[in-house]
């Protein structure tokens, strides 16, 4: 895959979901403040809020309201943020992204922060997003021009694209994983020059792995091959111009 000089990126994350034996609480998770606090020194409380899907299948609020389940840390500058929960692990990177041995190397080292601590029994979900954020320059004539993936409009129809959201979810059978593809349009920027596209892929395998072994990595170096497959070949040569 080719390597962007200036890539969209402007969010990355890795989640690895676990299960947690059952007597374990939220002060399980106090050491990891310890442990990060010099290169993560901001900490905040994380909320689940529960939700069940009503008869008609809409998701719903739950009884009991908000419960505190785990810790969000942040860097100093601001641009990585760690996640640790009862029920898993993330790591974030935001722009700049620097490359993908940086983003994964740091995830791994505060992995085995949260491994020590937590002790989860097993690994159930691996999942890899990145969120691209590509300034399209006006007007778009056709979108086809710079997305490969992108909504018809039938013949006769106004086609001055002023909004798009579109979700597709695809199933990859070499390696087992689901991806969502959303492309959206945010508000166009002051300038009236360009029209910020939103490209979000989020991959992830649901697995039942052993914590402290490799299982867990492979998986995500698989993701990766395949992120990168679902967005350069949903981009064209046009759109890889304006990140080069």
């Amino acid at each position: 895959m080719q390597r962007l000089g200036r890539p969209p990126i402007t969010e990355a994350v890795i989640n690895l979901r676990v299960s947690l034996p059952s007597d374990a609480t939220l002060a399980r998770l106090e050491p990891i403040h310890q442990a990060v606090r010099d290169r993560y020194p901001e900490r905040e409380p994380l909320f689940t809020v529960p939700a069940e899907v009503a008869a008609q299948g809409t998701p719903q609020l739950a009884e009991g309201g908000p419960y505190h389940d785990g810790w969000l840390y942040r860097s100093a500058d601001g641009r990585q943020v760690i996640q640790a929960r009862l029920g898993g692990f993330s790591f974030s990177r935001l722009s700049p992204y620097e490359s993908w041995r940086a983003f994964r190397d740091e995830a791994r080292a505060l992995w085995e922060v949260y491994l020590v601590v937590a002790k989860p029994l097993h690994v159930t979900r691996v999942a890899l997003r990145f969120i691209n954020r590509i300034a399209v320059p006006l007007p778009i004539f056709d979108l086809r021009d710079y997305f490969r993936m992108c909504p018809e409009i039938p013949e006769g129809l106004p086609r001055d694209l002023s909004g798009l959201f579109m979700r597709i979810v695809v199933h990859d059978p070499n390696t087992q994983a689901v991806a969502i593809i959303t492309q959206a349009t945010e508000p166009m920027a002051e300038s009236g020059q360009v029209i910020p596209f939103v490209f979000d892929i989020d991959v992830f395998h649901e697995e039942t792995s052993l914590p402290e072994g490799e299982q867990p990595w492979v998986t995500l170096e698989k993701l990766r091959y395949l992120k990168n497959e679902l967005f350069f070949k949903s981009v064209t040569e046009k759109t890889l111009d304006l990140c080069r």
